[in-house]
């Protein structure tokens, strides 16, 4: 019989792991609008040099960002009033296609 030896680390909070959770779209949102800063604007010319650093600086943004967003969204889902079950209208069609709602 194996013994395993207690863990000495803390549990990873909710709050970090819905942040964790919505830290890709967040940095997708981050690098776009940086890509695009940057091609808009008169430093279009230097391009080549600034686009790596708008990614550096917009990676850095992003993870205080998902951090900000994500107990808003722990709000959000703890707010909602619990979902009811058994209550759907479904439509049949005559060739027997039926759509839920």
């Amino acid at each position: 019989m194996a013994f395993r030896r207690p863990s000495s680390r803390a549990p990873i909070s909710l709050r970090t792991l819905v942040a964790l959770c919505i830290l890709p779209v967040v940095l997708a949102l981050f690098v776009g609008a940086a890509v695009v800063a940057v091609l808009v604007t008169a430093m279009s010319h230097d391009a080549d040099a600034l686009i790596p650093w708008a990614i550096g600086v917009a990676m850095i943004l992003a993870c205080p960002a998902a951090l900000w967003i994500a107990p808003n969204l722990m709000l959000e889902q703890e707010s909602r009033p619990p979902r009811q079950h058994g209550r759907f209208l479904v439509l049949i069609r005559d060739d027997g296609f039926h759509i839920g709602c």
